[in-house]
C-alpha cells in the first residue's frame, strides 16, 4: 500500500529490489510524464499473443476503481485490487548488464481479472499483431513488466537508441 501511495504522489517506488524496473518507471515519468505500473507476467498465452499481468501494488491514479485487500502471497498487510478498463497500453522492460537492452510492445487491455490465485490487480492484454508475446520467454530481461497507458513504443524506442549512443 505504501508503494501505491508513493507512486500516486509522483514518487517513483519499485518493489522486490527490481532496480531496472524502477529505473524504467522513472524513465517513463521523466520522458512521458506518465505514471506506470510494475507487474508480473502471471500467464503467457502464445496462441492468443496475449498475457496476464498481476501485482499487489498500483498507483490508485492508474485504476478506475479499487478496493483494499490483503497481500496475495502472505495474506498480511494491505494491497490494492484495482480495476483498469479496456484501453491501449505500452509494455516495457529494460535489462542487460549495462541496461542497454529493451523489450517493448504495444497492445490493449482486454479485461480486468479477479482470480483469487494471482496478485490483486490483474489485467489481460492482447498484444498488437507486430509484437510477439513469445519474446518474453525467448529473451527475458527480467520478471517485472512496466505498463503505461497509451501507445508510446515509437518514442521510447527512439529515446532508448539515443541513450545507448551517449
Amino acid at each position: 500500500f505504501a508503494l501505491a501511495k508513493l507512486n500516486d504522489d509522483g514518487i517513483i517506488a519499485g518493489c522486490e529490489g527490481d532496480i531496472p524496473s524502477t529505473l524504467a518507471m522513472l524513465w517513463v515519468k521523466l520522458l512521458l510524464n506518465k505514471n506506470s505500473w510494475m507487474a508480473n507476467p502471471a500467464e503467457i498465452i502464445i496462441k492468443e499473443n496475449s498475457l496476464w499481468l498481476a501485482h499487489c501494488t498500483i498507483a490508485p491514479c492508474m485504476v478506475d476503481n479499487y478496493i483494499i485487500r490483503s497481500h496475495f502471497e502472505t495474506g498480511l498487510g494491505v494491497a490494492i485490487q484495482g480495476e483498469m478498463k479496456p484501453q491501449n497500453i505500452t509494455l516495457l522492460r529494460i535489462g542487460g548488464e549495462k541496461l542497454d537492452k529493451l523489450w517493448l510492445a504495444e497492445g490493449r487491455i482486454t479485461r480486468p481479472g479477479f482470480s483469487e490465485f494471482r496478485c490483486r490487480t490483474q489485467v489481460k492484454i492482447k498484444l498488437s499483431d507486430n509484437y510477439d508475446v513469445g519474446n518474453l520467454l525467448k529473451t527475458p530481461l527480467g520478471n517485472h513488466i512496466i505498463l503505461i497507458k497509451g501507445h508510446h513504443a515509437y518514442h521510447l524506442s527512439k529515446w532508448h537508441k539515443m541513450m545507448i549512443r551517449s
